[in-house]
């Protein structure tokens, strides 16, 4: 892979990490790499000769933070059409691919062609109101804080599957079932397997157990309560009673820089314990 032009997205609240992310620029540079970074960031790294990420198209993103910094990085390489390498600075790093240490030698590793697109699915949700959004990991449908509980309607590929009183619910992808989902109570899904889980969120209706199916399901939430609507993290919108929410698989994929085919349990086993 030729690389004239590396982003490089971080956390700006995370500024005892300017150090790093300078030498990392520099090493880059040294290669006669171009180096792109958020407008808001340049005047800070103004010694490392960076160009504004706003105004350059890079060949890949650099992800340097956690999870969160590379989902992040993830809806902006989607509408870029390039890959993200993530070198993991935060405390889990499920999506991590290298530490800091080893940046020169995956610049190498690139080049030669001495690596492979790990291609994720993403969902894509549309609401009764018009909201539209994506995620990488999850959506949730969660209730008001301090507003007993939120009442769902749950339609999976055009069958009723009841209706449920909980906290929330959980769609995520099966690069998120090691996130949210995960802590909910919902099951780990083996690598390379396409599908989509639906996890309530503390339900006080005790039928309600995850429910797993094909990616490609088309999933229906309809809201007898008013909840929030959330994606990867960050709020969509505000949902009242009568609202509904349909997801979907996404018509596009996160492809992520990989150099080895990572083992899932032994990741869990070593970053959740």
């Amino acid at each position: 892979m030729d690389i004239q032009c590396i982003g490089f997205i971080f956390r700006p609240d995370k500024r005892n990490h300017l150090p790093q992310i300078r030498a990392l620029i520099q090493a880059a540079r040294r290669r006669g790499i171009a180096c792109a970074v958020p407008e808001t960031e340049l005047a800070q790294l103004s010694d490392t000769v960076a160009v504004s990420l706003e105004t350059t198209q890079p060949d890949l993103f650099l992800a340097i933070g956690g999870d969160g910094t590379i989902l992040h990085s993830a809806h902006m390489a989607v509408r870029r059409d390039i890959p993200v390498l993530g070198m993991n600075f935060g405390r889990v790093g499920f999506l991590s691919e290298i530490r800091f240490e080893e940046f020169e030698s995956a610049l190498e590793r690139i080049r030669a062609g001495e690596f492979f697109l790990d291609e994720r699915t993403m969902l894509a949700c549309e609401t009764s109101r018009g909201d539209h959004a994506a995620c990488l990991n999850d959506f949730t449908v969660y209730k008001y804080p301090h507003e007993g509980v939120a009442h769902i309607s749950i339609n999976i590929g055009g069958l009723d599957a009841g209706c449920i009183y909980a906290d929330g619910v959980i769609v995520s992808t099966a690069t998120g079932a090691t996130g949210y989902s995960i802590s909910a109570g919902g099951p780990i899904l083996a690598p390379g397997l396409d599908a989509a889980i639906i996890t309530p969120i503390c339900s006080h209706t005790l039928w309600a157990r995850p429910i797993v199916c094909p990616a490609d399901t088309v999933m229906e939430f309809h809201l007898k309560s008013t909840a929030y609507l959330s994606a990867d993290g960050g709020q969509v919108g505000e949902l009242a009673a009568g609202d509904s929410v349909m997801i979907q698989r996404a018509a596009y994929t996160t492809k992520f820089i990989r150099f080895t085919k990572s083992n899932l349990y032994q990741l869990i086993r070593e970053k959740l314990s």
